[in-house]
């Protein structure tokens, strides 16, 4: 979910390319969570946003974190800090992370703090987020219990 969305420009629809945006309310900070059906590993993510000064400049980004609010986004310890350019923002950007920092992530955290232009509005287009599942299943890892190779059991 998203904290500080306008109704009518939602969280949910920033999560599709072709369709949507979120744009902030009552200023240009936005707090949004995406939670993981499963642990996985994040090595990058995409925030898009209008090339006129409204897209996130500021991000701080914290995992695993159910109970975070603005105060504690601003004042609290993030797993990274992202200074976005324009081009960060850009179609077909994808920001990097710290790899090794989101291995087991359930939760992901996104404070924006501010925008390029200063506005009041922040805007984000689409976010995308890039990782695997932490525990992918490998079928020759799987032991045999019992018969014999290509034998079926019926």
């Amino acid at each position: 979910g998203g904290l500080n969305g306008r109704g009518d420009h939602t969280f949910e629809g920033a999560m599709k390319e072709e369709e949507g945006r979120l744009e902030s309310d009552c200023d240009e900070q936005l707090l949004l969570t995406l939670a993981f059906n499963q642990p996985v590993r994040i090595h990058s993510i995409a925030l898009r946003g209008p090339d006129d000064g409204r897209s996130p400049k500021s991000v701080k980004l914290f995992i695993n974190q159910t109970a975070i609010d603005f105060d504690s986004a601003e004042r609290g310890v993030a797993v990274q800090e992202l200074t976005l350019t324009k081009d960060d923002n850009a179609e077909g950007a994808l920001i990097p992370l710290k790899y090794v920092k989101f291995q087991n992530v359930v939760s992901l955290t996104l404070y924006v703090r501010d925008n390029h232009a200063g506005d009041e509005v922040t805007v984000i287009n689409y976010v995308g987020i890039v990782g695997q599942p932490r525990d992918k299943t490998e079928m020759k890892d799987f032991k045999r219990v019992s018969g014999q190779k290509g034998e079926v059991h019926g």
